[in-house]
C-alpha cells in the first residue's frame, strides 16, 4: 500500500484545464464516504493481476517434465535433466565399469574369462531414472510441494545397481568342469577258467577321478565381483575314489565251493557229450550280485542244431528211452550241489521222479524245456565266477561232471555243508513180467529164458534235505531246510520172449552168441570171427516132449 501510495501522490491535468489550455494543481478528490480514487483501484487491479501471473506460473512448475533440482543418481546431479538426458550422462558414467567387468577362472596354468557380455551384466538405470523423474511430478499439488519441499530441504541420491546373470555364470563353470574332470575308473578282473587256478583272475587297478567344486566356484566368483566387477577365483578340484576298487576286487577271487559227479560213461559217448555241451554254457559265467541264472536260459532249448545228441532220458512212464539232451540232469544237478554249498539263494529246483544214481538222495535237479527249470540267485555283496566242465580224474581213470564257484568267501573260515534226514522208505515193488507178444523187443528178448527191463521198480521215499553252516571246526552254527521231496514207488516192468528156449539153435562159433539163419535157407550160418558168413551148418530144432500128455508140444507156429 505503501508503493501504492506513492503512485497516488503524482499530479495529473484534467480535461477541462487542458481544453482552455491553462493547467492548476489541484487535490486528490474523495468519494463520498471516504472511498479510493479511481487511478489507485487500477493499480491494485495490475498488481493482483501480476500476482496472480507469478503464482500461476509458480504452479507450473511442478507438472515439468524435467527430474526437480535436489536429485541425483549415483552422485550424479540430474536435476533439471530429461530422463532422456539423464540416461545418457549416466550412461557414459558407467561405461568404463561395465568395460572392465570380467571374471577369470583358473586352474593349474590354464586361463577360462567371461566378459561383461559372458556375464549378461545389466543395470537399472531405466528404473532409476524413473524413480527420479516421479519425485515430486506425481500426485496433486499439494502433495508435489511437499515432495519439493522436503528435496529441497534433504537432497536425494539413487543408486544405479548392476546385477549379472547368475546362470550363465554357473553354466561357464559347468562347461570348464568338464574339460577338468575326469571320472574314476573302477577296476576291472577277466576271468578265464581254462587257465591254470593262479592265473584264472586278471586284475585291471582303479583309477581315481578329479572333480571341480563348481558351487565353490560360483560363490568366490559372486562374492569377488561384488566390489569393483572383477574377480580372479582358482579353481578347486577333488580327487574322487572309484567305486570298485582292485583291493576290493581281490576278496572275490577265492574258491567257496566245488562239486563234482561221476560220469559212466566215455568221453565220446551221447550222455557224456550233452553233459559237456550244457556244462559249458557256464563255463566262465560272471553272476554279478542280484543276477539270477537260469539253467534253460543259460542252454536254450536242447537241439540237435546246437549239438546235443540222443541218450536215455526218464520218459513219462518213468522208463529211459532215447531223447535229445538226454543226461543233462546230470549237468543242472551238479550246478544246484555248488551252488548250494556256495550259500547263494536257490529260487527254483525241481526232483526227478525218482533219485539219482549219481548224486545223494534228495540233492538231485531236474530240467526240461522249458518248464522245469534249475535257478539261482547271487544273494552276496559281489561278484561270483562259475568253472565248469567234464574232466577225467586222473587217479581212478574216472570221467567227472564238476563245477567251481568262485568269490568272497565267508568270515572267519566258515562253510557249508550238505545233509538229509530219512523220513520215510519202502522197498521197491515187484517188477510186472509181461511176455513180448508183439515182439517190440525182439532186438532185446526173443526166447522165453531171456529179459529186458523196460522200467526198474523204485520204493518210496521221503527225505528231507539241509544245507548246514558250519564254523572253521566244523561245529553247527545253523541249519538251513531246503526241499522235503517224496519220490514214490515205481512199478517196474519186464518183457521176456515168447520162442521157447529149446528152439534157440546152437553157437557155432562158441562164442556164447547163439548163431542164425541170416540167408533164409533154412541153415544156421557159421560166421568167422570178422563177421563174415563162411557156411552153413544144418540143423532142425528138437522136439519137445510133454511128459506128463505125452503129446508133441512144437510151438513153432506161434
Amino acid at each position: 500500500m505503501a508503493q501504492t501510495r506513492k503512485m497516488a501522490s503524482k499530479p495529473y491535468t484534467t480535461k477541462k484545464a487542458r481544453k482552455n489550455g491553462s493547467s492548476r494543481t489541484t487535490h486528490h478528490k474523495k468519494r463520498a464516504g471516504g472511498g479510493v480514487s479511481v487511478p489507485l483501484v487500477f493499480l491494485l487491479v495490475v498488481a493482483i493481476g501480476l500476482a496472480a501471473a507469478a503464482g500461476t506460473l509458480w504452479a507450473r512448475s511442478f507438472y515439468k517434465t524435467t527430474i526437480i533440482e535436489g536429485v541425483s543418481v549415483n552422485g550424479r546431479d540430474v536435476g533439471g535433466m530429461t530422463r532422456e538426458e539423464a540416461y545418457t550422462l549416466l550412461t557414459e558414467d558407467l561405461k568404463p565399469i561395465i568395460e572392465r567387468a570380467r571374471v577369470r577362472f583358473t586352474y593349474e596354468g590354464r586361463e577360462w574369462t567371461m566378459d561383461a557380455d559372458d556375464l549378461g551384466l545389466r543395470t537399472d538405470l531405466d528404473a532409476v531414472l524413473g524413480e527420479a523423474a516421479a519425485i515430486g511430478r506425481t500426485g496433486g499439488f499439494a502433495e508435489r510441494r511437499k515432495q519439493a519441499s522436503e528435496v529441497r530441504s534433504q537432497p536425494v541420491d539413487l543408486p544405479v545397481t548392476l546385477s549379472i546373470d547368475e546362470s550363465a555364470v554357473r553354466a561357464r563353470i559347468a562347461s570348464i568342469a568338464q574339460e577338468i574332470d575326469t571320472p574314476p575308473v573302477d577296476a576291472t578282473v577277466t576271468f578265464d577258467p581254462s587257465m591254470e587256478p593262479e592265473s584264472m583272475f586278471s586284475i585291471k587297478p582303479d583309477q581315481p577321478g578329479n572333480v571341480t567344486d563348481q558351487n565353490g566356484a560360483l560363490q568366490a566368483a559372486l562374492a569377488d565381483l561384488s566390489d569393483d566387477w572383477q574377480a580372479d577365483v582358482a579353481l578347486t578340484v577333488s580327487f574322487t575314489d572309484a567305486s570298485v576298487t582292485d583291493e576290493h576286487l581281490s576278496q572275490y577271487t577265492s574258491q567257496i565251493s566245488y562239486f563234482a559227479t561221476t560220469i559212466r560213461q566215455k568221453r565220446d559217448h551221447p550222455r557224456a557229450m550233452n553233459i559237456a555241451l550244457a556244462l559249458s554254457a557256464f563255463d566262465g559265467l560272471t553272476v554279478y550280485p542280484g543276477e539270477t541264472v537260469s539253467f534253460n536260459a543259460m542252454t536254450g532249448e536242447r537241439t540237435m542244431a546246437k549239438g546235443y545228441q540222443e541218450a536215455p532220458q526218464i520218459a513219462s512212464d518213468k522208463s529211459l528211452e532215447p531223447a535229445l539232451g538226454g543226461g543233462v540232469c546230470q549237468a543242472s544237478t551238479t550246478l544246484y550241489n555248488a551252488a548250494l554249498l556256495a550259500g547263494l539263494e536257490i529260487t527254483e529246483r525241481n526232483k526227478h521222479s525218482f533219485p539219482s544214481s549219481y548224486v545223494r538222495e534228495g540233492f538231485d535237479a531236474a530240467v526240461n524245456w522249458p518248464d522245469k527249470d534249475l535257478k539261482f540267485t547271487n544273494n552276496t555283496d559281489g561278484p561270483i565266477f562259475i568253472k565248469s566242465g567234464i574232466f577225467k580224474d586222473e587217479k581212478d581213470n574216472t570221467l567227472n561232471a564238476r563245477v567251481w564257484i568262485y568269490g568272497k568267501p565267508l568270515p572267519d573260515g566258515q562253510y557249508y555243508e550238505r545233509d538229509s534226514k530219512e523220513i520215510e522208505r519202502l522197498d521197491p515193488p515187484a517188477p510186472e513180467i509181461v511176455p513180448d507178444e508183439k515182439q517190440e523187443y525182439i532186438e532185446f528178448v526173443y526166447y522165453d529164458d531171456e529179459q529186458h527191463v523196460y522200467r526198474d521198480s523204485h520204493g518210496s521215499l521221503k527225505i528231507q534235505t539241509y544245507r548246514v553252516l558250519k564254523d572253521k571246526d566244523g561245529n553247527e552254527i545253523s541249519r538251513e531246510a531246503m526241499y522235503e521231496d517224496h519220490y514214490r514207488a515205481i512199478t517196474g516192468l519186464t518183457y521176456v520172449g515168447i520162442v521157447p528156449a529149446y528152439k534157440r539153435p546152437p553157437d557155432v562159433n562158441h562164442d556164447g552168441i547163439p548163431d542164425v539163419d541170416t540167408d533164409g535157407d533154412g541153415i544156421v550160418d557159421m560166421i568167422d570171427k570178422d563177421g563174415d558168413r563162411v557156411g552153413d551148418i544144418p540143423w532142425t530144432p528138437p522136439k519137445k516132449h510133454d511128459d506128463d500128455s505125452g503129446d508133441d508140444n512144437d510151438d513153432d507156429d506161434d
